[in-house]
């Protein structure tokens, strides 16, 4: 088992050596995530308990493993105890804290796993046996199938950057999501300057450390500068994509003013319709059908559960004056 840990560990440090090098980086999104949370509900343990127990179907598979973990505590070999010991900290500390989506939770499952592995090694393949690991793995092929028909349901296929190009003037304000649009629109030279310039001038990783301060109601007289860059990476790299597409090269497409939201409460617009109204143009919506008062709908593409894509186009309206 400590070959097979050492094993391990070299693996993760050859397929991600920074994770050493830049330890500093993943200790803090183990503090600031993991341990703090980013979401809220009403009871975080309930709400981990249906998430893995019953969404993800794991209910048995986690139980058969804490009841393993408890008998190698009992009179297993030291590295069966070790793992075990391990596994149950591990199965804990999902129920402690702020809730986290399952995906946060993979070093659980990942020990649930090999306790499982080592538990059923010396088992014969009895008939009631087989007939029992059908029935633990019997619910998370279910909720499989459920999740593959929720997908497809909700799927719908829009060409939103053709219906744009189509039927929008060059050079109109368009604001979207930039993670669900991969054959997208060109962002005029000017718009591509402006989303680059929002994550990499004098003000934004003071803004990027001001709202982390604030998620612990924490304030600075000076911002630590050796800090600066590192949680930085997903918020450029999200904006590099534009500032690339905003190359002046010579092609025919039309460009337009692209505004981006939804991808992070510290840069983009937070209000996008109330920020689209200072400008007027259109916004891209995905998912629930927005409402009546946000703007005209100029295009929709509609799934089976009545969710869908939608362009909304929202007229400038003039400043209130003082």
């Amino acid at each position: 088992m400590f070959g097979f840990a050492a094993g391990s560990a070299a693996v993760a440090y050859i397929a991600a050596p920074w994770m050493v090098t830049h330890l500093i980086g993943p200790l803090r999104v183990i503090a600031t995530v993991r341990v703090t949370g980013q979401m809220v509900v009403d009871n975080p343990r309930q709400a981990t308990f249906i998430d893995l127990a019953w969404n993800q179907g794991l209910g048995l598979i986690l139980l058969g493993a804490a009841a393993a973990s408890l008998v190698f505590v009992i009179r297993g070999s030291w590295p069966k105890r070790l793992l075990a010991l391990y596994t149950l900290a591990l199965l804990a500390s999902a129920f402690v804290g702020p809730y986290q989506p399952t995906r946060y939770h993979g070093a659980v499952l990942i020990s649930a796993m090999l306790v499982a592995t080592f538990a059923t090694s010396g088992w014969d393949r009895s008939s009631a046996i087989v007939a029992g690991v059908a029935l633990a793995l019997a619910l998370p092929l279910a909720q499989s199938i459920r999740l593959i028909n929720t997908g497809r349901n909700s799927h719908v296929d829009a060409d939103v950057a053709g219906w744009i190009e189509q039927n929008m003037p060059a050079g109109s304000h368009v604001y979207l999501v930039s993670a669900y649009e991969f054959q997208t629109i060109l962002p005029t030279p000017q718009s591509a300057d402006e989303l680059w310039k929002d994550v990499t001038d004098e003000a934004a990783w003071r803004r990027k450390f001001q709202r982390g301060l604030n998620r612990f109601q924490l304030q600075a007289g000076r911002y630590p500068r050796a800090f600066s860059e590192d949680n930085f990476a997903l918020d450029r790299a999200h904006r590099r994509r534009w500032f690339i597409l905003g190359s002046a090269v010579d092609v025919t497409r039309p460009r337009y003013a692209v505004h981006v939201y939804q991808e992070s409460p510290t840069f983009g617009a937070q209000d996008v319709f109330l920020e689209c109204r200072t400008t007027g143009g259109i916004v891209v919506v995905r998912g629930a059908p927005p409402a009546k008062e946000a703007g005209i709908v100029r295009q929709q593409w509609l799934a089976a559960d009545g969710n869908g894509v939608f362009i909304i186009e929202v007229l400038k309206t003039p400043p209130v004056a003082q």
